[in-house]
């Protein structure tokens, strides 16, 4: 997580509330996961959107401080109002979707599996996976399971709660 206080982030006791940015990679029947290294599951690659910055813009920045990498944030997938809780609070978390794509002549693609990224000191594990792997795995927003076989071909308005 960045220690900037400029995320659109609201936090009770009781509830936290985070504007979030995700980039889809998909290559093949291969997309791009990643996690922290302490966590015990895997998401889309993304962070919050800071105050004054577009999503689009969010996504770009954050695969940048992410992957060091400029990637080409493509078109709007899903916008998803998610409901889960975690850590003992109820957590609601809009999250933007985007379709992202690596520069021509990028060496992140498939035949590279696994691999390292950093987000402001914290250790970031990235690795492609086939889609249909995702089932295995600790895997959120679950309903990414079986929407990432077959992306939407117009935006999608999804709201999804969890029932871990």
């Amino acid at each position: 997580m960045t220690h900037n206080s400029h995320m659109v982030h609201l936090e009770t006791d009781t509830a936290v509330f985070n504007l979030r940015v995700v980039c889809v990679f998909v290559a093949g029947d291969y997309v791009l996961i990643h996690r922290a290294e302490p966590d015990d599951f895997w998401t889309a690659p993304g962070g919050r959107v800071e105050l004054g910055e577009s999503t689009r813009e969010a996504a770009a920045r954050e695969m940048r401080e992410e992957l060091k990498v400029a990637v080409e944030v493509g078109r709007l997938l899903w916008v998803v109002e998610y409901f889960f809780e975690a850590q003992g609070r109820d957590f609601l978390e809009v999250t933007f979707f985007y379709q992202a794509h690596f520069p021509p002549g990028s060496n992140i693609n498939p035949d590279l599996p696994l691999f390292y990224g950093d987000d402001f000191g914290m250790p970031l594990i990235f690795r492609w996976v086939r889609v249909e792997e995702l089932e295995e795995l600790r895997f959120y927003p679950s309903f990414l399971k079986t929407a990432l076989r077959e992306l939407p071909e117009t935006l999608q308005h999804v709201i999804f709660r969890e029932e871990d």
